[in-house]
């Protein structure tokens, strides 16, 4: 529940900055990279960072979504339900 508001807040920071038609949705099947993804690199980086700053501020842990490891599955469909379960196993160490 905690990282599912965590990232809630991201998105609507991230959205903020967005036109209507680019906007992130907070749905568990939203294709956040991917074949069915609408959103830009530059988007999907700024959506990670801004969660990883949420994470600092609010659980006060610092962790990188971005990495090696989470590279190698960018020609999978990545949605949010992902984005959580990443997020909660890097939580957990």
């Amino acid at each position: 529940m905690i990282t599912e508001n965590i990232i809630k807040k991201a998105i609507v920071k991230i959205n903020d900055q967005l036109p209507k038609s680019k906007k992130v949705i907070y749905k568990s099947s939203f294709p956040i990279f991917g074949k069915k993804s609408k959103l830009d690199s530059l988007t999907i980086v700024n959506l990670f960072v801004e969660i990883e700053n949420q994470i600092k501020i609010n659980l006060k842990k610092k962790i990188t979504i971005l990495n090696d490891d989470f590279f190698n599955k960018m020609n999978d469909n990545f949605t949010i339900l992902d984005l959580i379960k990443k997020i909660n196993t890097k939580l957990k160490k």
